[in-house]
């Protein structure tokens, strides 16, 4: 077994990282850097999220890098996951075990393009999450037996949730789509019984 994984040193952290970055079944996708000691790797989860892992091997320098990506409109709520050379000195230190360990903040300014500064020899996980989908009522609105068609306006290959509610408080699933383009089309009844039916489309984790 290799010695940093039996040893908190950071080979221990790092692979402690990789059940954040590509569980199994999640799909691993191409990724480029055009900086020869920034190396980036990307995965799509199964519910349609994405990871983006980030490796600094400048033993010195912080890059700021430009960070562009292709097929994927995300929240701009994103997680970061890090570990470098403070955690490492919080080891060497012996500082309170929550310092040595990987941090974990938010990140608000999450697009399609945005800009981050990587630390010297530091791993950064970006977990990345779709923006909300939309649901839009078809015409003609009413359907035979109680019915309505909804569109869902999203992405392909993420995890949708069509879900109904008659409060707007208690909400339950009523159906699960992946999608293979960037809408499809759901029929629903309106629950029985109620005097009214309120519908929304979320992703979730």
């Amino acid at each position: 077994m290799v010695n940093g994984l039996t040893n908190r040193h950071p080979a221990f952290y790092a692979a402690k990282l990789m059940q954040h970055f590509a569980p199994p079944g999640d799909t691993i996708l191409s990724a480029s850097s055009d900086y020869s000691l920034l190396a980036a790797y990307a995965a799509r989860r199964t519910s349609g999220a994405l990871s983006l892992l980030v490796l600094n091997k400048d033993t010195t320098t912080a890059f700021n890098a430009q960070i562009a990506l292709t097929g994927f409109n995300p929240s701009d709520m994103a997680t970061i996951r890090s570990y470098g050379i403070p955690q490492d000195e919080a080891t060497r230190t012996n500082a309170p075990a929550a310092s040595q360990d990987i941090a974990t903040n938010s990140f608000a300014d999450a697009s399609g393009s945005f800009t981050y500064s990587f630390p010297a020899l530091s791993l950064t996980l970006f977990t990345l999450v779709p923006a909300a989908p939309s649901l839009v009522i078809l015409p003609p609105a009413h359907q035979p037996g109680r019915q309505f068609v909804f569109q869902l306006q999203g992405q392909p290959g993420v995890r949708y949730f069509i879900q109904n509610s008659t409060n707007l408080t208690a909400w339950s699933t009523v159906s699960t789509n992946v999608l293979a383009g960037n809408t499809v089309n759901v029929t629903n009844p309106v629950p029985t019984g109620a005097a009214k039916g309120f519908w929304r489309a979320v992703w979730q984790p």
